[in-house]
């Protein structure tokens, strides 16, 4: 999810955005790399994939992950360099460099290293390259030692999508008219600048975002129809478990947004749901409306009822 000064990059001019790609391509695919080489390029690896990390939340909320990334970047750097960030009154008092060891020790360590490193560089790739054509032995290692998740699939930020598609929930009042109900972070009202979110992670937001992405592509595939029967298509949606749990107003399940559009006691008539597509808007666009956001609407549910208990 954005905060407000991915607005700002978004207007800058193509050919900064382009360079911009360029470079990350160029250090997620080089500076892992240099992190296996000695002190001078590991370090420079690492401190490209810190700047790379603090470049993404500076313009999005990823939660923990970019944080938890510049920490396991710090232990690339030897004890020498990392002393050189404490004060300089108490670096006397810290003794820094590497125990000596036996010869053998050293041989034997850093080949076990190496055979570990490369069982797991090996399967990595076997496992990205070939997943549908595992052998009998390698799929009884996997389901042995997956619940230590040594090897696993890069999955949730595998494919950068170019489209923002959000789902708005609607809840007809006692008035008769619809209101939407306003989550905490994801976007919603055109008007409401991004916030800032880290290194907390917003699960319902973000999981409501995952569904837009799973109901836009339903949509494209000419499956998503008007039936309020037919909601799951990967089985990983929320968007039927919190619609049921919004029909009754669950208390605990509204503390997770911002505001309903329901007085305290009150229950919906009945509830429906959005499909829009989202993008920032213009500085001509933001500057006549004030707004941060334009929508186009992509689909609409019918109104749905629900059973109350």
């Amino acid at each position: 999810m954005p905060w407000w000064s991915a607005w700002y990059v978004q207007q800058l001019p193509d050919v900064l955005l382009q360079v911009a790609c360029a470079i990350m391509f160029l250090i997620e695919l080089g500076a892992p790399l240099l992190l296996l080489l000695p002190r001078v390029p590991r370090s420079i690896g690492a401190l490209a994939i810190i700047l790379l990390m603090l470049g993404v939340i500076a313009t999005g909320n990823y939660g923990f992950f970019n944080w938890l990334t510049i920490v396991l970047c710090l232990a690339m750097f030897d004890d020498a360099t990392l002393l050189r960030l404490w004060p300089k009154v108490v670096r006397s008092t810290i003794r820094v460099g590497i125990r000596p060891v036996s010869a053998g020790m050293w041989k034997w360590s850093r080949s076990l290293i190496g055979v570990c490193l490369l069982s797991l560089v090996l399967s990595t790739v076997w496992m990205q390259t070939f997943n549908t054509m595992k052998p009998v032995w390698m799929k009884s290692w996997q389901r042995t030692f997956s619940r230590w998740h040594l090897v696993s699939h890069y999955g949730l930020f595998a494919v950068m999508t170019t489209t923002r598609p959000e789902i708005i929930i609607e809840a007809q009042a006692r008035d008769g008219f619809w209101k939407p109900y306003v989550f905490k972070w994801k976007p919603g009202p055109l008007d409401r600048a991004p916030a800032f979110r880290q290194p907390g992670m917003p699960r319902l937001d973000w999981q409501m975002w995952f569904d837009a992405l799973s109901y836009e592509r339903v949509f494209e595939a000419g499956m998503l129809s008007r039936s309020p029967n037919r909601m799951r298509f990967t089985g990983r949606e929320v968007l039927p478990a919190l619609l049921r749990r919004l029909a009754v107003s669950d208390s605990i399940v509204l503390t997770l947004l911002k505001s309903s559009p329901l007085e305290p006691d009150e229950l919906p008539q009945a509830l429906r749901w959005h499909l829009d597509q989202y993008r920032f808007t213009t500085p001509t666009e933001f500057s006549q409306s004030g707004n941060w956001w334009t929508r186009t609407r992509v689909f609409s549910s019918p109104p749905m009822s629900f059973a109350v208990p």
